[in-house]
């Protein structure tokens, strides 16, 4: 009869045990546990700041995080590398992540900076938006044939406003390979918000922005001579590009999101999946897409890895040789 007694007893005394070790174990705080910084390597007003700002606005109209997020712009060195340093040297904690694209690799392979890609853990990739080629609206060229017939006619003669190591420059020298001999006398301006400033004060005559960006503020004095890209995009169907125009000259960036190294897992993946979900909302599908002619790509973990790693090994000849212009 004792016997059959312990048995019951000592099965409870164990699972009391049990339970108690479990009350006293530490509880993992969900995250975010604090307010999320997007640090943005470039001025207000430019495709990527736009992006991040819509983001903003996506996760907290439709309540897609408990805590807000806010954008800092940090601004100066090629390629946004102030701001990417400032984002690799962040507490790794998960409420830190930089925005940024094809620049951050095109002045690592330049070596106009000692931020690499690899320095961070990869995000995500989201939106994808092409360059075009843009003069002031009062300007006399009227097609991309026009302004590439006469930088090849009367080379360095055009005062071309550009980003010099940048994902601009890059695109300006992928403009004049297109026309052997034409050459454009580059004119450092900085990043897109400045060449905007550049072109409407006469400072310089020809330019580029991204399509999205052109959407924003041609109302404000620019004609759209050519979209960089291999077909018409979202937003400018009516505008040629310029391979229909006898140029090979295109290319396209896609923004990625990235966490200083370290970034917990937990954070990385929470971040992911709150992108994913701002862009199926019918906010972002406006604003970026329908507004800004930009693709609404996605791309995360081990594909987007690998992803970044074959984009690299693409651009670094090209960095290489915009460097020694």
């Amino acid at each position: 009869m004792t016997n059959k007694l312990i048995r019951p007893l000592g099965k409870l005394a164990l699972a009391a045990a049990a339970l108690t070790v479990v009350t006293l174990a530490p509880a993992q705080a969900a995250w975010p546990e604090k307010p999320i910084t997007i640090i943005v390597p470039f001025g207000a007003g430019g495709v990527t700041d736009i992006t991040a700002r819509t983001f903003q606005k996506a996760a907290a109209d439709n309540n897609l995080l408990p805590q807000p997020m806010a954008v800092l712009n940090i601004t100066g060195g090629t390629g946004g590398s102030v701001g990417s340093t400032r984002a690799k040297t962040s507490a790794p904690d998960g409420h830190t992540f930089l925005l940024l694209h094809l620049a951050l690799m095109s002045a690592e392979a330049s070596g106009q900076s000692q931020v690499s890609y690899r320095d961070f853990e990869a995000v995500a990739g989201t939106t994808n938006s092409c360059m075009a080629s843009i003069v002031p609206q009062d300007a006399k060229w009227q097609t991309f044939k026009e302004l590439m017939d006469e930088a090849k006619a009367k080379p360095n003669t055009i005062p071309f406003a550009t980003n010099l190591g940048s994902v601009f420059h890059m695109t300006t020298l992928i403009m004049q390979n297109s026309a052997p001999g034409a050459e454009f006398r580059l004119v450092q301006v900085g990043g897109e918000a400045n060449a905007i400033s550049s072109l409407k004060g006469g400072h310089t005559a020809a330019g580029l922005l991204s399509v999205g960006s052109f959407l924003r503020y041609k109302e404000e004095g620019f004609r759209l001579l050519a979209v960089l890209a291999p077909e018409r995009q979202p937003g400018v169907m009516d505008y040629p590009t310029a391979k229909e125009q006898g140029y090979d000259a295109s290319l396209c960036i896609e923004h990625w999101w990235f966490a200083p190294k370290g970034t917990p897992k937990e954070a990385m993946d929470g971040m992911a999946a709150m992108l994913k979900k701002a862009m199926e909302t019918d906010y972002i599908k406006k604003a970026l897409f329908e507004d800004r002619g930009m693709a609404l790509t996605y791309d995360t973990g081990p594909g987007f890895a690998k992803k970044l790693d074959a984009t690299f090994e693409w651009i670094a000849p090209l960095a290489k040789s915009v460097a020694k212009k």
